[in-house]
């Protein structure tokens, strides 16, 4: 009996090493690519604001740091004006425990405004993290003397982090400090310029919506809604759609056209 146990036992222990089991979940794999943000800072504060610094940073959809693109934060002047000031009034990003150093840009305090252009992914690989929603969060403080009074404003806009190409949702309202603003996510493999006209060339109002929404572009075969977790919800060939019995929250909406596949967040009231 004994060696017929002892049998029994060795022949599932060579059946658990050679063969794949059902219930042994695999690493989740993401997918590499390149998130590009590209804004253009403006003053928040009055008419005597001048020095400003910014910082653009990516969380995942718990609102963990996953990573900071771009942060000013030396401050070089000797006004009253000092690095702890900054520090105060960058609300959400001090309360961060660390950032990380890929694809991060440094720099002393902006004597100006303009353009602003980081990304996520360009210089290392990103495939380690998950696919999934992610949020692009920027925030400016700018100094309207040196006696330290401050101005602040902040931006924050969704992308979809996976194998498809995706652009920038905002949350909210938009802010004065950030115009212009392109967020755009292109997986390896794809070209930028090709994906950012694919992406300009389709798009979905109103968004937020209630009840109807319309997807806007040329040539489009099919619009799939889904879950943010991939589950499919309704599919058409129509690109005004009846959205009034889906439950308040953000779903993925799939175009599919002659010019290829964009994947836009949706946002229902």
């Amino acid at each position: 009996m004994k060696t017929l146990f002892y049998t029994i036992q060795c022949l599932a222990l060579v059946s658990f090493l050679l063969f794949p089991q059902n219930d042994i979940c695999a690493a989740t794999q993401g997918s590499g690519g390149t998130l590009t943000v590209s804004t253009t800072t403006s003053r928040a504060g009055g008419p005597l604001s001048l020095k400003n610094n910014v910082v653009i940073f990516v969380e995942d959809a718990n609102g963990k740091l996953i990573n900071t693109l771009l942060y000013n934060t030396k401050n070089l002047s000797s006004s009253a004006t000092d690095l702890v000031l900054w520090y105060a009034h960058l609300g959400t990003w001090v309360n961060r425990t660390k950032y990380t150093n890929i694809d991060v840009i440094t720099s002393a305090t902006n004597k100006s405004y303009g353009v602003k252009t980081a990304y996520w992914g360009k210089k290392v690989d990103i495939s380690g993290e998950p696919d999934g929603l992610y949020t692009v969060r920027m925030e400016l403080v700018d100094v309207e003397t040196d006696e330290g009074e401050i101005s602040y404003q902040t931006a924050a806009y969704t992308f979809m982090k996976g194998p498809l190409p995706s652009t920038g949702t905002l949350l909210g309202s938009p802010s004065i400090s950030f115009l212009n603003t392109s967020i755009s996510w292109v997986p390896g493999g794809v070209s930028d310029d090709k994906q950012v006209k694919l992406n300009s060339l389709y798009s979905i109002y109103p968004n937020p919506a209630k009840s109807t929404i319309y997807v806007d572009g040329l040539e489009i075969s099919e619009v799939e809604i889904l879950t943010m977790s991939g589950k499919s919800l309704l599919k058409c060939n129509q690109q005004k759609i009846d959205i009034s019995e889906f439950k308040a929250g953000k779903y993925l909406v799939r175009i599919n056209s002659s010019q290829g596949e964009v994947v836009k967040v949706l946002f229902v009231n």
